[in-house]
């Protein structure tokens, strides 16, 4: 009898461990190769206050640029999310005003989503910087479609980073353990 309770014991520790490194394996963020995506150091943490592991948020990412040339013109940015990862419970898409990138709605007027284009429930937060889409479940897609007024001169480099602001704190998708995430960027020549 104890033969067996052990026996059975060995089995369960042998399950959970194999458990533990398919979740592990699976937890790793897949490398996307993409020229308009590049990885940025975040200045967020993104540790848990709970000691469980929650799976990571994984998804495809993407941007198309509308080029303009002078001021006045009407630019835009397509922005997708396909989320390959857990459900997330409010999705940011956030521009980065850091250098070596400039704030969008600083050098552009009338900053507004296409309701043709874009997925229902997203709104521009310019204040912010931001364009807010609400919840996102898992293998859904996401689409945007900004536009504004060019009004500024010179050479900009604009990049988004995708976030779940749902705790209030930014939980970046694709985030990396050196601490950097996906983004995808363009640059803006105004002459």
């Amino acid at each position: 009898m104890v033969a067996a309770v052990a026996a059975i014991a060995l089995m369960a520790t042998g399950a959970g461990v194999w458990v533990w490194q398919q979740s592990a394996n699976q937890s790793q963020p897949a490398a996307l190769a993409s020229p308009t995506q590049a990885a940025t150091p975040s200045a967020v943490g993104s540790s848990l206050a709970s000691p469980t592991v929650a799976r990571p948020l994984t998804a495809q990412l993407a941007g198309e640029y509308c080029p303009v040339a002078h001021p006045g013109d009407a630019a835009c940015w397509k922005g997708s999310l396909v989320n390959t990862g857990p459900s997330i419970g409010k999705l940011a898409m956030i521009f980065v005003t850091d250098p070596p990138y400039s704030d969008w709605f600083a050098h552009h007027a009338n900053g507004t989503l296409s309701g043709f284009y874009t997925s229902s429930g997203c709104d521009v937060d310019p204040t912010h910087s931001r364009i807010i889409c609400g919840a996102v479940s898992s293998n859904e897609r996401i689409e945007v479609y900004l536009g504004g007024d060019v009004t500024t001169r010179g050479t900009f480099n604009y990049a988004v980073k995708f976030a779940d602001i749902s705790s209030g704190s930014p939980l970046y998708v694709n985030q990396h353990a050196d601490g950097t995430h996906d983004i995808v960027s363009w640059r803006e020549v105004i002459t």
